[in-house]
């Protein structure tokens, strides 16, 4: 007997409870949605943001390379194995050239590992020009503060050696 009436008191208690109202409940749930949506478009907005950034830099890096980069492969020695490359006309520094042999089918790229500063001129020795028929050069300017050079492929300079070294 007790148990059943201890049965009937719990029955009466959970009677007694009230479930929260649907307006509350409908209150709650748009103000969760409300509170998503906000974190996910600021997670978005920042995301966009860093993504125009990173292609507006690069934007920049390849109009540098083509509007304020103007070398030119002066001259190719066969007998002393020298590329002499003027940056005379161009108003940005080169910090790096690589310097391509064509020989057949054969490119041997060659790193200069130094460059030249605006308005100036240097020779390169590459280790041999022997069956060379023609040298084409890529730049490497400066990037931004604390970064690595940006190559300069997109602009390279061509020089047809005739008759072949």
């Amino acid at each position: 007997m007790r148990h059943v009436q201890r049965e009937q008191k719990l029955m009466q208690f959970n009677l007694n409870k009230r479930g929260v109202s649907p307006l509350i409940a409908t209150v709650l749930l748009i103000g969760f949605t409300i509170a998503l949506a906000v974190v996910i478009m600021n997670w978005g907005l920042d995301f966009a943001k860093d993504i125009t950034k990173g292609t507006s830099d690069k934007t920049k890096q390849a109009l540098k390379c083509t509007n304020d980069l103007d070398f030119k492969i002066e001259s190719v020695d066969c007998a002393s194995n020298k590329v002499v490359i003027d940056n005379g006309r161009s108003t940005v520094d080169v910090v790096k050239f690589i310097i391509q042999v064509h020989s057949g089918d054969t490119v041997t790229p060659f790193d200069t590992g130094t460059g030249i500063p605006a308005y100036g001129k240097a020779p390169f020795t590459v280790p041999s020009l022997t069956g060379v028929g023609k040298v084409v050069v890529t730049a490497f300017i400066p990037g931004a503060a604390g970064q690595e050079p940006i190559s300069c492929a997109q602009a390279p300079r061509e020089y047809e050696i005739s008759p072949v070294c």
